[in-house]
């Protein structure tokens, strides 16, 4: 937004027609016009735009993943609850705080996370509000979704090491050889 305010100060970002701007085509010059309700403004423009991003709807995604996903109710999409009126469904999906879907009987699936457009709605995920050497929210919502599926290495070499090794003589008390979680002996059998 530092840049945005940059360029509207700059004078080549024009946001004078203000909120609720409306937009006519002026056949006379063969231009856009923008006029703005609440300041009286009035613009004229060449090419208009839409440069707004598409809000995400897994049932209505164009690719089938996400709408094979809810028809067989692995996930479901998330519902602000209205008081005297409909619910509000944005599109996004049902999420736990640890990013599993919520699926359609009310289970939650530990096997899957989703993180990015697919949260929107219960979660706030606005990636372009990422600021380096900030204890943004969206860092730390990266974070926990990391942190769900992959163990933390401990940041000194030698305590990081120690501690391979000890996860390494756990899993071979287990009877596990490292390799994928397979067994001693052979592969897992196919289920």
């Amino acid at each position: 937004m530092e840049k945005v305010t940059a360029l509207i100060r700059s004078g080549r970002v024009d946001v004078s027609a203000g909120p609720g701007a409306r937009l006519a085509c002026d056949e006379e010059r063969g231009l856009f016009r923008v006029d703005g309700p609440v300041t009286g403004a009035a613009r004229y423009a060449d090419v208009l735009v839409d440069a707004r991003v598409h809000g995400f709807d897994a049932e209505r995604d164009v690719m089938p993943l996400y709408p094979n996903l809810l028809r067989r109710g692995i996930v479901r999409k998330w519902a602000n609850p209205g008081l005297n009126e409909p619910d509000f469904v944005p599109g996004g999906l049902d999420l736990t705080p640890q990013f599993h879907p919520v699926r359609a009987d009310d289970t939650v699936e530990p096997r899957i996370t989703f993180l990015g457009p697919p949260s929107e709605g219960v979660m706030y995920h606005q990636i372009g509000a990422l600021r380096p050497n900030k204890d943004h929210h969206v860092i730390r919502d990266i974070l926990c979704w990391i942190h769900a599926f992959m163990p933390r290495e401990n940041s000194s070499p030698a305590r990081g090491a120690a501690a391979r090794g000890a996860a390494a003589r756990g899993a071979a008390a287990r009877g596990v050889n490292g390799a994928g979680g397979q067994r001693r002996g052979g592969p897992r059998p196919e289920r």
